[in-house]
């Protein structure tokens, strides 16, 4: 999977004031802040309107200045349902976050227009026509009024030696574009796209000579409107890479981005080039920007088969609607019971196959290009009958569409010519082009769900040794009768399933900022540093004096030297030695209670002192650990989802004790262990 080049930044809540609000346009508001906690300051160090800040956790805590150096960069401002920000608020920790659970938060991302570090004044644009909290509070603002909000956690690095950019959006990415003109984060000659409801949404913007602007005039969230815009004015000159490499940015609704993903994809640039985020998702039968402001940032996508997401505007799923999108039946006051998941499956078998890379392939040649039934059938070595029932299953999922319907059933070889010609769906884009959203149907999480099927056989094994009283530390999960090993033996015998582990904890990055101010690193001369989480953990001590190893078995010490930096200063070895200090990085959720006990103890003879880093407790901001979520855990671990004080006691199982306990944010702790006493 492509990355892109990250600068991290401290998160930081601050609280800022309205200083003037100016319509730039009749459908955009800039709103501008100011506020001490723009610049460096002290955490519980200040007071708003005589009231000590509910959003830090103690006083002392030296905060960095406000920084914004990537023209897309966003903030998250907090809102609050109830109209009591303050009770919402994440705790400052010294070096990051925390975010609580709250039934009333509200956030909403957005681009920071315009930033003086000399003036403290930073400017925010607000699309009008909304309704979400971020608009409401945008259109009744006033100079004094208050607001809080939080980030950037990161910044993206464009690539080098770009020979082209195409910047494409809708109003909400208006920010984002006129900041890229503005600041040139490259000096290659720009091409900016951008569909707007009105004329009179238009702005000037920073141009050189060889910049261009498409304006195009479309509904909010119209699904074809940007991209046939992006193809008409940018398909052959981007497709000419003679003055090196093109780089596609794009924000706008989620869906309207599918064809500028399919675009990108046919004119071959590669994912490191591609930067393409739906800010804001509008309802299936109902494409408008109700309740999104600008830059507003949505949450991920809804997968077929996956009950916990809701519509982003709020709505909750209809009552009676099961796990693979149909309803089930109800009977009076019983509850609707979930339907069999034919479509799951039918996009796992629709991916496994090359079903849905082969149909991405072929209709990538142009906008207007289609595969047959037959064609397909022949180019994935599929049975054309068997292909023909998987096709109605995901074309009635979205995930693939026939522009031209013939009379009567699919057939595996075509009547007519033409008759049934097939491209991909909104879900089938959505599935080629996100890594993350195809692996919940092909990667590890797949599999768990799949071993689920064993789960009657696991609990009558458990049952039936419990009867016989025969001695056992515990009982084959549901993992193990279906793969006969645990899921941690399996993950280290598979490159592909461990490298997912791997990619999954890049993203605590932003969490591990102040890592290295921990005490314990000046307490040694070398760590060995275990789990998939161990290149990110390195990254973040690399600034400390320790000599460094990445220990692991053979399999995944390979994907972690992969992923390392090659310019990284870690040795790496596949058995533990000895060391000052030994580390578990995300190196919990995957093992048994018997596997983490054997994990402590290695680091107990490797080490006289060792520090576990992982999630302990549930992110506030993310979804809370459903009954569901504990069911498959117990099945592929044997155990739901521990609690800090079980991990600690299996610990205490292999000679440790806890010394200390440092948050880091988002649920994400660095704990300390030191030998426990010996007894006399």
């Amino acid at each position: 999977m492509a990355h892109h080049a990250l600068v991290i930044h401290p998160l930081v809540v601050r609280c800022v004031r309205v200083a003037r609000v100016v319509d730039v346009t009749p459908r955009m508001r800039r709103i501008t802040l100011t506020g001490a906690q723009l610049g460096a300051f002290t955490s519980g160090g200040h007071e708003q309107s005589g009231h000590e800040q509910p959003g830090h956790e103690q006083p002392g805590h030296e905060q960095p200045a406000f920084a914004t150096p990537a023209f897309d960069d966003h903030v998250k401002l907090i809102f609050a349902a109830d109209g009591d920000v303050r009770s919402v608020l994440p705790k400052q920790l010294a070096h990051g976050i925390e975010w609580g659970p709250s039934l009333t938060r509200q956030g909403r991302d957005y681009t920071p227009r315009r930033f003086d570090s000399e003036r403290l004044e930073l400017d925010l644009d607000f699309v009008l026509h909304g309704d979400g909290p971020a608009a409401a509070w945008a259109q009744h603002a006033k100079p004094g009024d208050e607001l809080w909000f939080a980030g950037p956690k990161s910044s993206t690095v464009i690539p080098a030696d770009l020979g082209r950019v195409l910047l494409a959006g809708d109003e909400t990415a208006l920010p984002a574009i006129a900041r890229f003109f503005e600041e040139r984060p490259s000096n290659a000659p720009v091409h900016a796209v951008i569909a707007v409801p009105d004329p009179a949404a238009k702005q000037r913007f920073a141009l050189r000579e060889d910049d261009e602007v498409t304006w195009v005039i479309a509904e909010p969230g119209d699904p074809d409107a940007l991209a046939e815009a992006v193809a008409e004015a940018c398909g052959a000159a981007f497709a000419d890479s003679a003055d090196g490499a093109p780089f596609v940015w794009a924000a706008a609704e989620s869906r309207s981005l599918l064809a500028v993903r399919r675009f990108a994809r046919a004119i071959g640039v590669p994912k490191s080039h591609t930067n393409i985020t739906g800010y804001w998702h509008a309802p299936q039968d109902r494409r408008s920007a109700s309740g999104v402001g600008a830059n507003a940032v949505v949450g991920d996508p809804v997968l077929l088969g996956d009950s916990r997401h809701t519509p982003d505007d709020g709505e909750p799923s209809h009552a009676n609607a099961s796990a693979d999108g149909t309803a089930g039946h109800t009977d009076g006051d019983v509850r609707a019971l979930p339907a069999q998941p034919v479509h799951w499956f039918a996009v796992r078998a629709a991916l496994l196959t090359g079903v849905l890379d082969s149909v991405a392939e072929t209709t990538a040649r142009s906008r207007h290009a289609t595969i047959s039934p037959g064609e397909l059938a022949a180019a994935c070595d599929i049975d054309p009958e068997a292909l023909s029932a998987l096709v109605r299953v995901l074309i009635e999922s979205d995930v693939l569409v026939n522009i031209a319907p013939a009379v009567g059933e699919f057939a595996g070889e075509d009547t007519q010519e033409g008759a049934h010609a097939l491209r991909l769906g909104s879900l089938g884009e959505l599935l080629v082009d996100d890594d993350h959203v195809r692996e919940q149907y092909t990667g590890l999480a797949a599999e768990q769900m799949l071993a689920l099927a064993a789960l009657p056989a696991a609990l009558r094994i458990g049952a039936g040794q419990r009867q016989a009283s025969r001695p056992a530390s515990r009982f084959p999960t549901a993992w193990e009768v279906t793969h006969r090993s645990t899921l941690l033996e399996y993950l280290v015998s598979n490159s592909d399933e461990y490298a997912e582990l791997v990619d999954d904890t890049a993203q605590a990055a932003h969490v591990l900022t102040g890592l290295r101010s921990q005490s314990i690193w000046s307490e040694g001369v070398t760590a060995a540093i275990t789990g998939p989480g161990a290149v990110v953990v390195s990254d973040a001590l690399a600034a400390t004096p320790l000599a460094l190893t990445i220990v692991a078995q053979p399999v995944p010490l390979a994907v972690l030297r992969e992923a390392s930096d090659a310019a990284a200063r870690c040795e790496f070895a596949s058995e533990w030695s000895r060391h000052d200090l030994a580390v578990a990085a995300c190196d919990l959720e995957h093992r048994t209670d018997t596997e983490v006990r054997e994990l402590f103890a290695a680091m107990r003879a490797s080490a006289s002192r060792a520090v576990v880093i992982d999630q302990f407790t549930p992110d506030g901001l993310g979804e809370s650990r459903s009954a569901a979520d504990a069911l498959v855990s117990h099945a592929t671990i044997g155990t739901a989802h521990r609690s800090p004080e079980s991990v600690f006691e299996l610990a205490a199982q292999a000679g440790w004790v806890v010394r200390a306990r440092h948050r880091l944010g988002w649920g994400v702790e660095s704990v300390e262990l030191a030998p426990a006493p010996q007894t006399p």
